[in-house]
């Protein structure tokens, strides 16, 4: 078959399409969706000095009422440079915040403790910066300028003994033993509470800082006030030739509010739940005038070994000195649930082990006694934990 080609009909065609590509658009525009409108943010001003966990009011509006989110910033010099802000615990977050077109309610806390602000005295040029985000993000919007003053007292805790439970080992020739405050000889066992003196006094890895700071942080130490509250910084970092301690980078400052007073004890263990055992020395117990914490979650650091997440941990001690330069028979209670147990490695000359296996109760544990207990729940499998420590007090800063 012979095809003829005609340029006249081809030019047509090319025209036809070229109208169909033009009107497409046209007859299409009609349906198409208004671009999403930024969320924006109005901010209730500051007044007065503040400290410690910060709240910060604001409504938050946007067209189509999207889900947002904040970045939060913080400045130390009148908004001429901007680093990211610690969120603290309570109000809404910043994230998964409701808007509206007409403006929702909400409180950003923001921890100026955890970001070192005005440790050394009153810093009078603060701002916070909020940068809303939902489909498309908004404007920027800055704080007053404000005035912070956190006078931070610190404590480090200088001896920290495990009282209950006990931790037990199968070991040659010495059978099943109690590794919490000695081992038998030869074995090259480092007992446990031996093994917290070495860390929390030595510099083992030669970094130039001791191996074990926990800190308690009072933000102000008042203990005529009834409450208040105070920082667990269980990653502290202190020089291990002297000089005032601080946070490690990257390691949280956990807020905590406390009570002073309380009565003889202020704190004590659990009904029911200290070892049938009778371990000794036995379990000791802050007396007036002392504080106790409320409760908190935290992640037990110990060198060498996965963190040890501890659940309703609440701490007490006694005020020694005027004003408190040691906190003294102190007691540091929380649970462990048998299943975290199971996922805490411990280093051991054969390798590392999970910390259920020394428990009295845990899997395969030697012990001739069961210590478990039931967590706060009343139906978790676990272990309620028992402390002592003492604390000294130091300086506390920039490391």
């Amino acid at each position: 078959m012979i095809a003829f080609h005609d340029p006249a009909s081809a030019s047509r065609r090319v025209l036809a399409l070229f109208a169909v590509a033009l009107l497409v658009p046209a007859c299409g525009g009609g349906d198409s969706a208004p671009a999403n409108l930024p969320p924006s943010i109005v901010v209730e001003p500051l007044t007065g000095v503040q400290s410690g966990l910060i709240e910060i009011t604001y409504s938050l509006s946007d067209p189509e009422s999207d889900s947002v989110s904040l970045t939060v910033e913080r400045s130390v010099d009148g908004g001429a440079t901007f680093a990211p802000a610690s969120v603290g615990p309570g109000g809404d977050g910043n994230s998964g915040l409701a808007s509206s077109p007409t403006g929702v309610d909400h409180v950003l806390v923001w921890d100026s403790v955890a970001d070192q602000v005005a440790l050394a005295g009153p810093v009078t040029s603060v701002v916070i910066r909020l940068t809303p985000r939902g489909i498309s993000q908004g404007a920027s919007v800055p704080t007053n300028q404000f005035t912070v003053d956190n006078p931070v007292t610190a404590f480090r805790i200088v001896s920290l003994a495990l009282r209950d439970p006990h931790v037990f080992a199968e070991l040659p020739v010495y059978g099943c033993s109690d590794l919490t405050d000695s081992a038998p000889p030869g074995t090259g066992v480092t007992p446990i509470n031996q093994a917290f003196e070495e860390a929390i006094t030595g510099d083992e890895d030669g970094d130039g800082y001791l191996d074990l700071s926990i800190l308690v942080l009072f933000n102000p130490l008042d203990p005529q006030s009834a409450r208040g509250t105070l920082y667990f910084v269980m990653g502290g970092r202190c020089p291990a030739a002297g000089g005032p301690c601080g946070p490690n980078p990257g390691t949280p400052s956990i807020p905590v509010g406390y009570a002073n007073g309380g009565g003889d004890p202020c704190l004590e263990p659990l009904t029911g739940t200290v070892s049938s055992a009778n371990y000794s020395p036995a379990i000791g117990t802050p007396a007036s005038p002392c504080f106790v914490t409320d409760e908190a979650e935290i992640d037990l650091a110990i060198p060498g070994w996965t963190p040890v997440p501890l659940q309703a941990v609440r701490a007490g001690a006694t005020y020694s000195g005027d004003p408190p330069a040691t906190l003294t028979n102190g007691l540091l209670r929380g649970f462990l649930s048998e299943s975290v147990a199971g996922s805490v490695m411990v280093p051991t000359p054969g390798g590392s082990l999970p910390l259920s296996t020394f428990l009295p109760g845990g899997q395969n544990n030697c012990a001739s006694h069961d210590d478990r207990d039931v967590g706060p729940d009343g139906v978790t499998s676990g272990w309620w934990i028992y402390f002592n420590f003492t604390a000294e007090r130091v300086d506390y800063g920039t490391p």
